[in-house]
């Protein structure tokens, strides 16, 4: 489980103990997060820090990459077909389509 906040952060759960398992840093609110269904070692999550979209390692809390925005980044979805394909959404008016490799 992983839950998205405004206190800049992303929290990765332990679904059975209920424990926090990493707390992943943003500069501002967290808008949204999304697992990939391919490739379940990541998350992305995305915020308002300047148009960031982070992917990060379940396991280690790593953050692997970052992808720029030219202003918050408000949703973010994985392909269900491509492992390393994300899909971002920005208030810069702009979808863009990532190659994650």
């Amino acid at each position: 489980i992983a839950t998205a906040s405004s206190d800049h952060t992303v929290r990765l759960w332990n679904a059975d103990t209920y424990t926090c398992l990493h707390t992943l840093r943003h500069n501002n609110s967290v808008w949204a997060l999304a697992f990939s269904k391919l490739n379940r070692s990541v998350v992305a999550s995305c915020s308002c820090d300047g148009g960031n979209c982070k992917i990060w390692n379940i396991s280690s809390g790593e953050c692997l990459k970052t992808l720029l925005h030219e202003d918050s980044v408000r949703t973010v979805a994985w392909s269900p077909s491509n492992e390393t394909q994300l899909a971002t959404g920005s208030a810069d008016e702009k979808v863009r389509i990532w190659n994650t490799d």
